[in-house]
């Protein structure tokens, strides 16, 4: 999706935006809101994003600490076990009944059941993006720039 199709998903999460000074100091990120989003575009201010590299790897959001991967393999199977673990940029339940992956090109989320040959397509799709937008995962084209969170530049800790 393009830059401002993001924007305009991404408002009811807080997304906010990376904007210089006219002397190029960084101000404070703030937050998007309809009204802004133009402006925003207009004058090249970037969206603060995970890179999807980071669903592997523990994040804070909202001063939570939690493993994004392992959490979508959650919601997509239902499921509360605490036995994951990521391989491979997979969530791999323990006693392997299910592995969790996002498709190599991000447009789908994939399950595989024990027992199961394939990867199928789960049914959660939506609420699974949704969760990543709200998480703040880039899920834009590959060609909009954007600035990553780090762990020591975090505005939505």
């Amino acid at each position: 999706m393009n830059k401002q199709q993001f924007m305009e998903f991404s408002l009811s999460s807080g997304l906010k935006i990376y904007m210089e000074n006219l002397d190029g100091t960084i101000a404070l990120p703030w937050k998007l809101t309809y009204e802004s989003i133009r402006f925003a575009i207009d004058n090249g201010n970037m969206p603060i994003l995970h890179p999807l590299s980071d669903r592997t790897k523990e994040i804070e959001h909202n001063g939570e600490k939690f493993v994004p991967i392992v959490e979508l393999a959650r919601i997509a199977t239902n499921s509360n076990y605490e036995d994951w673990r990521v391989v491979d940029n997979m969530a791999v339940h323990s006693d392997d009944l299910y592995n969790f992956s996002i498709a190599p090109n991000c447009d789908m989320m994939l399950k595989k059941t024990f027992g199961w040959k394939d990867f199928d397509i789960c049914s959660s799709q939506m609420l699974l993006f949704q969760k990543l937008i709200e998480w703040h995962f880039n899920l834009m084209d590959k060609s909009e720039p954007f600035i990553p969170v780090t762990e020591e530049f975090n505005p939505y800790k």
